[in-house]
Protein backbone atom coordinates (compact mmCIF):
# COMPACT_ATOMS: atom_id res chain seq x y z
CA UNK A 1 0.00 0.00 0.00
CA UNK A 2 1.65 3.23 -1.16
CA UNK A 3 1.33 6.09 1.12
CA UNK A 4 0.49 9.98 -0.20
CA UNK A 5 -1.96 12.50 1.16
CA UNK A 6 -5.37 12.28 0.75
CA UNK A 7 -6.93 14.98 -0.50
CA UNK A 8 -11.28 14.29 -0.57
CA UNK A 9 -12.11 16.60 -3.72
CA UNK A 10 -9.71 14.80 -6.09
CA UNK A 11 -7.58 12.11 -5.33
CA UNK A 12 -8.39 9.28 -7.30
CA UNK A 13 -10.91 6.67 -5.71
CA UNK A 14 -9.17 3.24 -7.39
CA UNK A 15 -10.07 -0.27 -6.62
CA UNK A 16 -8.14 -1.92 -3.58
CA UNK A 17 -7.91 -0.51 0.25
CA UNK A 18 -7.09 2.57 0.98
CA UNK A 19 -6.28 3.57 4.77
CA UNK A 20 -7.25 7.48 5.49
CA UNK A 21 -5.58 8.63 8.72
CA UNK A 22 -7.27 11.80 10.45
CA UNK A 23 -6.82 12.56 13.79
CA UNK A 24 -9.93 13.59 16.02
CA UNK A 25 -11.43 16.81 15.22
CA UNK A 26 -9.58 17.00 11.98
CA UNK A 27 -13.17 16.36 9.65
CA UNK A 28 -13.29 12.61 9.59
CA UNK A 29 -16.43 12.30 9.72
CA UNK A 30 -16.94 15.14 6.80
CA UNK A 31 -14.52 13.14 5.04
CA UNK A 32 -16.38 10.01 5.20
CA UNK A 33 -19.28 12.04 4.04
CA UNK A 34 -17.65 12.76 1.57
CA UNK A 35 -16.29 9.81 0.18
CA UNK A 36 -19.86 8.25 0.17
CA UNK A 37 -20.84 11.15 -1.74
CA UNK A 38 -18.06 10.85 -4.30
CA UNK A 39 -18.95 6.73 -4.42
CA UNK A 40 -22.57 7.52 -5.32
CA UNK A 41 -22.08 10.28 -8.18
CA UNK A 42 -18.98 9.54 -9.88
CA UNK A 43 -18.77 5.97 -9.47
CA UNK A 44 -22.33 4.80 -9.93
CA UNK A 45 -22.51 2.81 -6.42
CA UNK A 46 -26.02 2.52 -5.16
CA UNK A 47 -26.78 3.59 -1.80
CA UNK A 48 -27.97 0.33 -0.86
CA UNK A 49 -24.52 -0.79 -1.96
CA UNK A 50 -22.25 1.71 0.23
CA UNK A 51 -21.56 -0.05 3.42
CA UNK A 52 -20.25 1.80 6.50
CA UNK A 53 -19.30 -0.19 9.58
CA UNK A 54 -18.45 1.93 12.86
CA UNK A 55 -18.60 0.59 16.38
CA UNK A 56 -20.83 2.12 18.53
CA UNK A 57 -24.65 2.87 18.25
CA UNK A 58 -23.94 6.95 18.59
CA UNK A 59 -21.28 6.77 16.05
CA UNK A 60 -23.50 5.22 13.74
CA UNK A 61 -26.67 7.43 14.82
CA UNK A 62 -23.98 10.47 14.20
CA UNK A 63 -22.56 9.83 10.79
CA UNK A 64 -26.65 8.97 9.46
CA UNK A 65 -27.02 12.39 10.56
CA UNK A 66 -23.74 13.31 8.92
CA UNK A 67 -24.15 11.87 5.50
CA UNK A 68 -27.88 12.89 5.20
CA UNK A 69 -27.29 16.50 5.71
CA UNK A 70 -24.61 16.51 3.08
CA UNK A 71 -26.79 14.27 0.64
CA UNK A 72 -29.24 17.74 1.27
CA UNK A 73 -26.46 20.42 0.87
CA UNK A 74 -24.93 18.34 -2.70
CA UNK A 75 -29.08 18.51 -3.61
CA UNK A 76 -28.82 22.36 -3.83
CA UNK A 77 -25.01 22.47 -4.85
CA UNK A 78 -26.20 20.65 -7.80
CA UNK A 79 -28.88 23.06 -9.12
CA UNK A 80 -28.44 24.15 -12.36
CA UNK A 81 -27.86 27.52 -11.31
CA UNK A 82 -25.78 27.11 -8.20
CA UNK A 83 -22.36 28.39 -7.19
CA UNK A 84 -20.86 26.66 -4.55
CA UNK A 85 -18.23 27.42 -2.36
CA UNK A 86 -17.77 24.15 -1.21
CA UNK A 87 -13.95 22.78 -2.57
CA UNK A 88 -15.64 19.14 -3.02
CA UNK A 89 -19.02 20.34 -4.62
CA UNK A 90 -16.63 22.16 -6.90
CA UNK A 91 -15.08 19.97 -8.18
CA UNK A 92 -17.66 17.22 -8.55
CA UNK A 93 -19.25 19.39 -10.56
CA UNK A 94 -16.19 20.00 -12.61
CA UNK A 95 -16.09 16.10 -13.45
CA UNK A 96 -19.45 15.57 -13.60
CA UNK A 97 -20.24 18.26 -15.68
CA UNK A 98 -18.66 17.20 -18.99
CA UNK A 99 -21.26 13.77 -19.13
CA UNK A 100 -24.22 15.19 -17.14
CA UNK A 101 -24.13 19.17 -18.05
CA UNK A 102 -26.82 19.76 -16.72
CA UNK A 103 -26.53 17.73 -13.50
CA UNK A 104 -30.25 15.83 -14.11
CA UNK A 105 -28.17 12.46 -13.39
CA UNK A 106 -26.71 13.95 -10.52
CA UNK A 107 -29.88 15.14 -8.71
CA UNK A 108 -31.75 12.43 -9.43
CA UNK A 109 -28.89 10.23 -7.80
CA UNK A 110 -29.25 12.12 -4.72
CA UNK A 111 -32.54 12.64 -4.97
CA UNK A 112 -33.07 8.92 -4.89
CA UNK A 113 -30.88 8.34 -1.96
CA UNK A 114 -32.61 10.80 0.15
CA UNK A 115 -35.64 9.23 -0.38
CA UNK A 116 -34.55 5.50 0.07
CA UNK A 117 -31.61 6.63 2.67
CA UNK A 118 -33.15 4.39 5.66
CA UNK A 119 -31.43 1.55 3.06
CA UNK A 120 -28.24 2.70 3.46
CA UNK A 121 -26.20 -0.47 5.13
CA UNK A 122 -24.88 1.88 8.12
CA UNK A 123 -24.00 -0.49 11.08
CA UNK A 124 -21.88 -1.14 14.01
CA UNK A 125 -19.25 -3.99 13.72
CA UNK A 126 -21.68 -6.22 15.57
CA UNK A 127 -24.82 -5.36 13.86
CA UNK A 128 -23.22 -5.95 10.44
CA UNK A 129 -22.11 -9.47 11.43
CA UNK A 130 -25.23 -10.38 13.04
CA UNK A 131 -26.87 -9.06 9.86
CA UNK A 132 -24.69 -11.33 7.78
CA UNK A 133 -24.96 -13.93 9.48
CA UNK A 134 -28.78 -13.89 9.60
CA UNK A 135 -29.41 -12.90 6.10
CA UNK A 136 -26.70 -16.01 5.00
CA UNK A 137 -27.79 -18.12 7.79
CA UNK A 138 -27.62 -21.37 5.28
CA UNK A 139 -23.95 -20.36 4.70
CA UNK A 140 -22.63 -19.50 7.72
CA UNK A 141 -24.98 -22.58 9.55
CA UNK A 142 -26.59 -19.82 12.28
CA UNK A 143 -29.65 -20.94 14.44
CA UNK A 144 -32.63 -18.92 14.51
CA UNK A 145 -33.79 -19.64 17.87
CA UNK A 146 -30.40 -18.05 19.92
CA UNK A 147 -31.04 -15.01 22.07
CA UNK A 148 -27.90 -12.16 21.74
CA UNK A 149 -27.46 -11.30 24.86
CA UNK A 150 -26.18 -7.48 25.04
CA UNK A 151 -24.26 -8.27 28.55
CA UNK A 152 -22.65 -11.19 29.22
CA UNK A 153 -21.03 -9.80 33.01
CA UNK A 154 -23.46 -11.59 34.56
CA UNK A 155 -22.43 -15.26 32.61
CA UNK A 156 -18.57 -14.71 32.96
CA UNK A 157 -18.56 -13.88 36.91
CA UNK A 158 -21.20 -17.05 36.88
CA UNK A 159 -18.24 -18.49 35.59
CA UNK A 160 -14.98 -17.42 37.85
CA UNK A 161 -17.04 -17.51 40.96
CA UNK A 162 -17.18 -21.57 39.79
CA UNK A 163 -14.53 -22.01 39.15
CA UNK A 164 -12.98 -20.09 42.16
CA UNK A 165 -15.25 -22.41 44.38
CA UNK A 166 -13.96 -25.68 42.92
CA UNK A 167 -10.81 -24.63 42.65
CA UNK A 168 -10.32 -23.72 47.13
CA UNK A 169 -13.76 -23.62 48.72
CA UNK A 170 -14.34 -26.85 47.32
CA UNK A 171 -10.48 -28.25 46.75
CA UNK A 172 -9.36 -31.25 47.87
CA UNK A 173 -8.13 -30.52 51.33
CA UNK A 174 -11.24 -30.30 53.65
CA UNK A 175 -12.76 -26.80 54.14
CA UNK A 176 -11.64 -25.11 56.24
CA UNK A 177 -8.14 -26.60 57.31
CA UNK A 178 -5.11 -24.88 57.13
CA UNK A 179 -3.97 -26.17 53.75
CA UNK A 180 -7.30 -25.37 51.79
CA UNK A 181 -7.12 -21.78 53.41
CA UNK A 182 -3.22 -21.97 52.26
CA UNK A 183 -4.48 -22.34 48.66
CA UNK A 184 -6.84 -19.60 48.19
CA UNK A 185 -3.89 -17.82 50.14
CA UNK A 186 -0.97 -17.92 48.03
CA UNK A 187 -3.13 -17.55 45.17
CA UNK A 188 -4.42 -14.45 46.44
CA UNK A 189 -0.91 -13.01 46.96
CA UNK A 190 0.38 -13.92 43.96
CA UNK A 191 -2.25 -11.42 42.07
CA UNK A 192 -4.63 -14.53 41.48
CA UNK A 193 -7.89 -13.41 42.42
CA UNK A 194 -11.95 -13.27 40.78
CA UNK A 195 -11.19 -9.80 39.65
CA UNK A 196 -7.79 -10.89 38.09
CA UNK A 197 -9.30 -14.15 36.44
CA UNK A 198 -12.46 -11.91 35.30
CA UNK A 199 -10.02 -9.47 33.24
CA UNK A 200 -8.30 -11.98 31.80
CA UNK A 201 -11.97 -14.08 30.39
CA UNK A 202 -12.89 -10.37 29.41
CA UNK A 203 -9.74 -10.55 26.97
CA UNK A 204 -9.78 -13.94 25.96
CA UNK A 205 -13.38 -13.04 24.55
CA UNK A 206 -12.24 -9.82 23.11
CA UNK A 207 -9.44 -11.65 21.39
CA UNK A 208 -9.83 -15.48 20.86
CA UNK A 209 -6.58 -15.82 19.54
CA UNK A 210 -5.10 -15.24 22.15
CA UNK A 211 -2.12 -17.81 23.74
CA UNK A 212 -1.31 -17.92 27.45
CA UNK A 213 1.59 -18.67 28.69
CA UNK A 214 3.48 -19.83 32.15
CA UNK A 215 6.16 -21.52 33.62
CA UNK A 216 4.10 -24.08 34.16
CA UNK A 217 0.90 -25.77 31.95
CA UNK A 218 -2.40 -27.30 33.50
CA UNK A 219 -1.58 -30.39 33.77
CA UNK A 220 0.84 -29.42 36.16
CA UNK A 221 -1.56 -28.50 38.72
CA UNK A 222 -1.93 -31.38 40.57
CA UNK A 223 1.54 -32.22 41.18
CA UNK A 224 2.29 -28.56 42.21
CA UNK A 225 -0.60 -28.60 44.90
CA UNK A 226 1.00 -31.94 46.51
CA UNK A 227 4.32 -30.48 46.33
CA UNK A 228 2.93 -27.28 48.10
CA UNK A 229 1.00 -28.64 50.99
CA UNK A 230 3.85 -31.42 51.94
CA UNK A 231 6.28 -27.59 51.81
CA UNK A 232 3.34 -25.87 53.77
CA UNK A 233 3.22 -28.39 56.47
CA UNK A 234 6.95 -29.05 57.01
CA UNK A 235 7.46 -25.09 57.18
CA UNK A 236 4.42 -25.40 59.60
CA UNK A 237 5.97 -27.93 61.69
CA UNK A 238 9.44 -26.06 61.41
CA UNK A 239 8.25 -22.59 62.74
CA UNK A 240 6.34 -23.69 65.66
CA UNK A 241 9.61 -25.98 66.82
CA UNK A 242 12.18 -23.07 66.31
CA UNK A 243 9.82 -20.02 65.91
CA UNK A 244 12.10 -18.05 69.06
CA UNK A 245 15.49 -18.96 67.67
CA UNK A 246 13.88 -17.43 64.42
CA UNK A 247 13.02 -14.23 65.73
CA UNK A 248 16.26 -13.70 67.37
CA UNK A 249 18.04 -13.53 64.31
CA UNK A 250 16.20 -10.30 62.87
CA UNK A 251 15.55 -6.72 64.44
CA UNK A 252 17.04 -4.41 66.58
CA UNK A 253 20.20 -6.38 67.39
CA UNK A 254 20.95 -8.26 63.95
CA UNK A 255 23.50 -6.25 62.81
CA UNK A 256 24.06 -8.98 59.95
CA UNK A 257 20.86 -6.89 58.12
CA UNK A 258 19.45 -4.30 56.06
CA UNK A 259 16.08 -2.48 55.87
CA UNK A 260 13.11 -4.14 57.88
CA UNK A 261 15.30 -6.67 59.00
CA UNK A 262 16.89 -5.22 61.78
CA UNK A 263 13.71 -3.20 62.88
CA UNK A 264 11.69 -5.04 65.77
CA UNK A 265 8.39 -3.55 64.80
CA UNK A 266 8.64 -5.10 61.05
CA UNK A 267 9.83 -8.47 62.56
CA UNK A 268 7.25 -8.32 64.79
CA UNK A 269 4.51 -8.20 61.86
CA UNK A 270 5.94 -10.60 59.94
CA UNK A 271 5.92 -12.99 62.34
CA UNK A 272 2.25 -12.77 63.27
CA UNK A 273 1.76 -13.42 59.24
CA UNK A 274 3.63 -16.44 59.26
CA UNK A 275 2.12 -17.42 62.53
CA UNK A 276 -1.76 -16.38 60.87
CA UNK A 277 -0.97 -18.34 57.57
CA UNK A 278 -0.08 -21.39 59.27
CA UNK A 279 -3.20 -21.28 61.88
CA UNK A 280 -5.40 -20.58 58.84
CA UNK A 281 -6.20 -17.05 59.64
CA UNK A 282 -4.00 -15.18 57.38
CA UNK A 283 -5.47 -13.16 54.38
CA UNK A 284 -3.76 -12.22 51.25
CA UNK A 285 -0.76 -9.94 52.11
CA UNK A 286 -0.31 -12.31 55.06
CA UNK A 287 0.86 -14.88 52.70
CA UNK A 288 3.42 -12.29 51.05
CA UNK A 289 5.27 -13.11 54.16
CA UNK A 290 6.98 -16.12 53.05
CA UNK A 291 8.24 -14.53 49.54
CA UNK A 292 10.19 -11.87 51.66
CA UNK A 293 12.23 -14.75 53.65
CA UNK A 294 13.70 -16.71 50.98
CA UNK A 295 17.67 -17.37 51.11
CA UNK A 296 17.61 -15.84 47.79
CA UNK A 297 16.21 -11.82 49.55
CA UNK A 298 18.23 -12.37 53.24
CA UNK A 299 21.60 -12.80 51.10
CA UNK A 300 20.47 -9.96 49.64
CA UNK A 301 19.32 -7.44 52.13
CA UNK A 302 22.72 -8.86 54.24
CA UNK A 303 25.14 -5.79 55.44
CA UNK A 304 28.16 -5.67 53.27
CA UNK A 305 30.02 -2.78 55.29
CA UNK A 306 32.43 -4.47 56.91
CA UNK A 307 35.62 -6.12 54.43
CA UNK A 308 37.37 -7.78 57.05
CA UNK A 309 34.69 -10.29 58.94
CA UNK A 310 31.88 -9.50 56.93
CA UNK A 311 28.44 -10.39 57.97
CA UNK A 312 26.89 -13.80 57.68
CA UNK A 313 23.20 -14.62 56.09
CA UNK A 314 21.82 -16.81 58.86
CA UNK A 315 21.35 -19.86 57.86
CA UNK A 316 17.84 -22.35 58.55
CA UNK A 317 16.00 -25.24 56.96
CA UNK A 318 12.41 -22.49 57.37
CA UNK A 319 14.49 -19.72 54.67
CA UNK A 320 14.81 -22.82 52.17
CA UNK A 321 11.16 -23.95 52.84
CA UNK A 322 10.28 -20.37 51.92
CA UNK A 323 12.42 -20.30 48.80
CA UNK A 324 10.56 -23.51 47.92
CA UNK A 325 7.13 -22.21 48.27
CA UNK A 326 8.08 -19.14 47.06
CA UNK A 327 9.09 -20.86 43.91
CA UNK A 328 6.07 -23.15 43.32
CA UNK A 329 3.68 -20.71 44.31
CA UNK A 330 5.28 -18.95 40.66
CA UNK A 331 4.76 -22.08 39.02
CA UNK A 332 1.07 -22.21 40.31
CA UNK A 333 -0.10 -18.50 39.28
CA UNK A 334 0.93 -20.24 35.57
CA UNK A 335 -0.80 -23.41 36.08
CA UNK A 336 -3.52 -22.20 37.81
CA UNK A 337 -4.21 -19.30 35.33
CA UNK A 338 -4.05 -21.77 32.44
CA UNK A 339 -6.35 -24.60 34.16
CA UNK A 340 -9.03 -21.61 34.23
CA UNK A 341 -7.98 -20.59 30.57
CA UNK A 342 -8.71 -24.21 29.89
CA UNK A 343 -12.08 -24.65 31.59
CA UNK A 344 -13.27 -21.37 31.14
CA UNK A 345 -13.22 -21.78 27.35
CA UNK A 346 -14.84 -24.93 27.45
CA UNK A 347 -17.51 -24.65 30.02
CA UNK A 348 -18.69 -20.95 28.54
CA UNK A 349 -19.02 -22.73 25.19
CA UNK A 350 -21.11 -25.46 26.67
CA UNK A 351 -23.55 -23.53 28.74
CA UNK A 352 -24.41 -21.16 25.80
CA UNK A 353 -24.70 -23.86 23.44
CA UNK A 354 -26.95 -25.63 25.72
CA UNK A 355 -28.79 -22.15 26.94
CA UNK A 356 -29.25 -21.08 23.27
CA UNK A 357 -27.22 -17.76 24.00
CA UNK A 358 -24.73 -15.70 22.16
CA UNK A 359 -23.12 -12.35 23.01
CA UNK A 360 -21.38 -9.63 20.73
CA UNK A 361 -18.12 -11.42 20.62
CA UNK A 362 -19.91 -14.70 19.24
CA UNK A 363 -20.75 -12.63 16.02
CA UNK A 364 -17.64 -11.73 15.08
CA UNK A 365 -15.47 -14.75 15.85
CA UNK A 366 -18.99 -16.82 14.54
CA UNK A 367 -18.65 -14.83 11.40
CA UNK A 368 -14.86 -15.05 11.22
CA UNK A 369 -14.60 -18.78 11.65
CA UNK A 370 -17.23 -19.23 8.66
CA UNK A 371 -15.44 -17.18 6.06
CA UNK A 372 -12.43 -19.12 7.21
CA UNK A 373 -14.50 -22.64 6.61
CA UNK A 374 -15.59 -24.69 3.88
CA UNK A 375 -18.54 -22.26 2.72
CA UNK A 376 -16.24 -19.44 3.63
CA UNK A 377 -15.63 -18.59 -0.21
CA UNK A 378 -19.30 -18.97 -1.10
CA UNK A 379 -20.56 -16.06 1.60
CA UNK A 380 -18.05 -13.90 0.84
CA UNK A 381 -18.51 -13.86 -2.85
CA UNK A 382 -22.79 -13.38 -2.27
CA UNK A 383 -21.61 -10.31 0.42
CA UNK A 384 -18.96 -8.99 -1.70
CA UNK A 385 -21.88 -8.73 -4.51
CA UNK A 386 -24.41 -7.23 -1.73
CA UNK A 387 -22.26 -4.33 -0.71
CA UNK A 388 -19.78 -2.77 -3.79
CA UNK A 389 -17.73 -0.63 -1.17
CA UNK A 390 -16.88 -0.80 2.32
CA UNK A 391 -16.21 2.44 4.72
CA UNK A 392 -14.72 1.49 7.86
CA UNK A 393 -15.04 4.17 10.56
CA UNK A 394 -12.66 4.20 13.42
CA UNK A 395 -10.33 1.92 12.26
CA UNK A 396 -7.82 2.25 14.95
CA UNK A 397 -10.12 0.60 17.12
CA UNK A 398 -10.34 -2.82 14.98
CA UNK A 399 -8.92 -6.14 16.63
CA UNK A 400 -7.13 -8.73 14.19
CA UNK A 401 -10.54 -11.04 14.21
CA UNK A 402 -12.64 -7.79 12.51
CA UNK A 403 -9.65 -7.24 10.69
CA UNK A 404 -9.78 -10.28 9.19
CA UNK A 405 -13.42 -10.05 8.42
CA UNK A 406 -13.15 -7.12 6.54
CA UNK A 407 -9.94 -8.50 4.35
CA UNK A 408 -11.85 -11.46 3.70
CA UNK A 409 -15.13 -9.59 2.54
CA UNK A 410 -13.70 -6.39 0.87
CA UNK A 411 -10.03 -6.90 0.18
CA UNK A 412 -9.93 -8.34 -3.02
CA UNK A 413 -8.20 -6.13 -5.75
CA UNK A 414 -11.36 -5.35 -7.09
CA UNK A 415 -13.35 -3.93 -4.50
CA UNK A 416 -13.06 -1.01 -2.45
CA UNK A 417 -12.32 -0.97 1.24
CA UNK A 418 -11.49 2.62 3.07
CA UNK A 419 -10.72 2.37 6.36
CA UNK A 420 -10.52 5.70 8.41
CA UNK A 421 -9.40 6.12 11.70
CA UNK A 422 -6.65 8.04 14.13
CA UNK A 423 -3.21 7.28 13.78
CA UNK A 424 -2.76 8.26 17.93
Amino acid sequence: MSRSLFQLPKTPLRPGTTLIEASAGTGKTFTLAGLFLRLLLEEGVSHRQLLIVTYTEAATAELRGRIRARLAEAQVAFAEDAAPEDALFIALRDRLGSRDPDFRHARATIGQALIGFDETPIYTIHGFCQRVLHDRAFESGSLFDVELITDPRPLLDELVGDWWRQSFAESPASPGDRLASAHAGFALSSGLSPEALRKLLNETQRHPGLRLEAGATAADLPALLTRLDLLFVEAADVFAANQSALRALFGDAADWATKDYHKDAAMDAAFASFAACFQSTGGADDFKVFSHFTVQQLEAHTSRTRKKNPHQTPRHRFFELCEAITETQHQLRGAWLLSFHEWAGAELARRKRDRKLQTFDDLLTRLDDTLRGPGGDALAGLVGKQYTAALIDEFQDTDPVQWRIFHRLFGGPDQRLFLIGDPK
